[in-house]
């Protein structure tokens, strides 16, 4: 990957027939004016590639004392164990939709009021 500095009104030309031109800044992001045969598509990214899918914050799995547990991914710990497989995954599908407010260590749960 090239990786080039430009500063507002300078380009790039890439070819020698798409010329890329940093028009300006907007608080972190640049824009840029690209000009090109009507030949070459001048597609963003995110458009042809979906985005990766975001690991849920909490996920359930199984523990060392033949239970399981429900593991908060953002901070890296466990936050409760049960015996019960499906009941692990539901919580952590409760947790993730918001609709679980917080579990106690044993596996307990309080619901978020409405």
């Amino acid at each position: 990957m090239l990786v080039l500095k430009r500063r507002i009104g300078q380009s790039i030309l890439i070819d020698g027939r798409i010329l890329v031109q940093l028009m300006s800044t907007e608080r972190g992001s640049a824009v840029l004016g690209i000009t090109a045969p009507k030949a070459v598509p001048v597609l963003r990214e995110e458009i042809i590639r979906p985005p990766t899918p975001k690991r849920p914050r909490y996920t359930a799995h199984p523990s060392m004392d033949d239970g399981y547990a429900v593991y908060d991914n953002l901070k890296g710990e466990s936050i409760c164990s049960v015996v019960n497989e499906d009941l692990a995954d539901q919580i952590a599908s409760d947790l993730n939709r918001g609709i679980v407010e917080s579990v106690t260590p044993d596996g307990r749960w309080t619901e978020e009021a409405p």
